[in-house]
């Protein structure tokens, strides 16, 4: 499915995976919008899987993530090329730190777990949990 996420008529299915796709969501309002219309389309025991970049809430730790993003872009990209990606991607995307997307998803019903974490990057996964359990 393409277009954008607000705009999607999101089908009925056991599982949403998201890959470096969701950090284009633009407020906390909208994915938190967002986070309940997949939840609502999910059978009890349904599943969302969020890979994307979740900095640190802490400016000094968010500054080393950065630094580590940087190093590794500059082991393929040029000086000026990652210079260049860093700010498209300050134009375009909008990273929540993680405790707040944990707290959206569990907003939204779910029950989450944060399965792999290095620097900035996570893997979070989010079941659909009933509201009695």
């Amino acid at each position: 499915m393409t277009g954008r996420f607000g705009d999607a008529v999101l089908p009925g299915c056991d599982a949403f995976v998201a890959s470096l796709a969701l950090h284009h969501v633009r407020t906390a309002t909208e994915k938190a919008g967002l986070y309940r219309a997949l939840r609502a389309r999910l059978p009890a025991g349904g599943l969302l899987i969020s890979a994307d970049c979740f900095p640190s809430e802490d400016e000094r730790l968010a500054g080393l993530e950065r630094r580590d993003w940087r190093r590794h872009l500059l082991a393929s990209y040029s000086e000026l090329e990652t210079d260049d990606y860093f700010a498209a991607w300050a134009r375009e995307d909008v990273y929540f730190p993680l405790p707040a997307e944990l707290v959206m998803l569990t907003d939204a019903g779910f029950r989450t777990d944060v399965i792999w974490r290095s620097g900035a990057f996570g893997v979070i996964a989010a079941r659909w949990r009933r509201s009695d359990n």
